[in-house]
């Protein structure tokens, strides 16, 4: 079995783009216009998967995927329990000092 590199990833996005894209019955031209590329530019892509990441989080909006975008790299937690989320977290209390009057 061929271990995919990074080509091939950025292909299957394109294919998966251009998929999505004539689902939704959008011309080229029209994806072009509202990501911001010439039509040539997203022809392009279409055909490489090269393209400015900004350009694709745009295609991700047009789509109204761009939330799928922040799962690729999730935030991971840092705490292993409540007793380790609360130890880290801990608030210190300070007593308020009574001013005595004289």
């Amino acid at each position: 079995m061929r271990v995919m590199q990074a080509g091939d990833y950025l292909q299957l996005i394109a294919e998966r783009v251009k998929k999505e894209r004539l689902m939704r019955n959008l011309p080229q031209k029209e994806m072009a216009h509202r990501v911001g590329l010439s039509l040539r530019a997203y022809q392009m892509f279409e055909a490489t998967g090269q393209v400015a990441l900004d350009k694709l989080v745009k295609m991700l909006f047009v789509f109204g995927h761009q939330n799928d975008l922040l799962n690729v790299l999730p935030e991971k937690s840092a705490y292993r329990s409540l007793d380790d989320f609360e130890q880290k977290h801990q608030t210190r209390l300070r007593a308020r000092l009574s001013r005595k009057k004289s």
